[in-house]
Formats: C-alpha cells, structure tokens, sequence
C-alpha cells in the first residue's frame, strides 16, 4: 500500500469493493472532493494549492491564486465553488483549471454552500455564527441570516425549493425561499452534524455527525 502521509484515494466503481488510488501531490489537510466539468478537484486548508485529476488516481497540483484556510468545494450550476475561514473570499472555476477570486458579504468561518435550480439562487453558511450569504448568480453575494447563531456545517437543496441545512447539538433548518427559515430538530444530541445531502430519486435528506474529540 501507497505511504498515507500525502493521503490516498479510493476509488469504485459499484460503491461496494474499493481499491486505493494514488497519492495526493504534496503533504496537507485535504478538505474537499468534487466532481464536474470531467475531472475532480480536491482543496487543501491553510494553502494555495489544490489537485486535480481526470482519473481520480493520478493527481496534479495547481495554483488557486489565493491561499486561504479552504474548507468546502461544491461543484453547482456547471460550475466549483470554494468557500473557507476567517475570510470573505469565494473562489470559482468552470473547468477546475482557471480560478476567478470573489467576495462573500462578509468575513465568516463560510463551511459550505448549495444552489437550487427552481430557485436559482446559491446560499452559503458559516460556523459559529447566524450570518448567511445569498447570490442569485454565484457571483454578487448579499448578506442575510439564519434563525439562530450556530455551527452551521453543511447545506443541501432538493433543486425543487427547499434548501436544508445542520449543525450542532439538535440543530437543523429549512428555508424555501432561502430568505425565511424554520428550525427542525435532529435525532441525536450533543454530536456535531457535519454533512447533508439529498437524494432525489429517493425524496431522501441523509446527514451525518461525528463525535467531537474523535
């Protein structure tokens, strides 16, 4: 097996039996993975560097322009899009190769964004607090805010309206509008809810936790 001190892919094809794939570029914490445009591109917190890979085993490294303490990549829209901390800058790219810097509407902790196609409008949260940015166009981002003030970790959209988005502790909500929002209550308490995602052939949001101290 590949050294995991540069991190290792896995790769598969049926989501059952998985193999490793190659190494990372260079030593880092590499928070992000995302797909489109035909290649998939990873970012590294506290850098200006990324990988990218047409393959998912063989990876390149590239040049952001901008380093920054990266923390999500979504593709959305035929288009990434990379938020991260302490700063107010979004970075875009149509092919993964060539990176445009914009501004958020505000400095945050920004850990990651959504877009919904019957809305069409992009929302991203931040942790540690009850900020949130809007844009229309992915482009000019204007300042708004969610019911409360938390660690707001991960967003989603069904693409048919409704953005979802969790926290800490019991916290989740919704919005279908992306302006007006309602508290929903998680299962479990006092865990760190990391991740959603939405299935749309199963109508389904699946979120995840980790234990903190973990």
């Amino acid at each position: 097996f590949p050294s995991h001190d540069r991190g290792v892919t896995a790769l598969s094809s049926d989501a059952v039996t998985w193999y490793s794939g190659g190494m990372m570029p260079i030593s880092g914490s590499w928070n992000g993975l995302a797909y489109g445009s035909g290649i998939f591109v990873s970012i590294m917190g506290e850098s200006a560097t990324y990988a990218y890979s047409s393959t998912g085993d063989s990876w390149t490294s590239g040049y952001l322009g901008v380093s920054g303490d990266w923390k999500c990549i979504k593709f959305l829209n035929n288009k990434f899009y990379v938020v991260g901390y302490n700063t107010d800058t979004i970075l875009s790219s149509y092919d993964g190769m060539s990176w445009t810097s914009g501004n958020l509407s505000g400095v945050a902790n920004w850990s990651s964004l959504a877009y919904d196609s019957e809305l069409n409008h992009y929302i991203a949260v931040a942790n540690g607090t009850n900020i949130i940015a809007h844009s229309d166009d992915g482009i000019a981002w204007s300042g708004g805010t969610i019911f409360t003030s938390d660690n707001w970790s991960s967003i989603t959209s069904n693409n048919q309206g409704t953005f979802v988005t969790v926290a800490s502790g019991y916290t989740a909500g919704y919005s279908e509008n992306g302006f007006n929002w309602t508290s929903g209550t998680m299962p479990i308490p006092n865990v760190f809810w990391k991740v959603i995602t939405y299935a749309p052939v199963e109508s389904l949001y699946v979120a995840q936790f980790i234990v903190t101290g973990k």
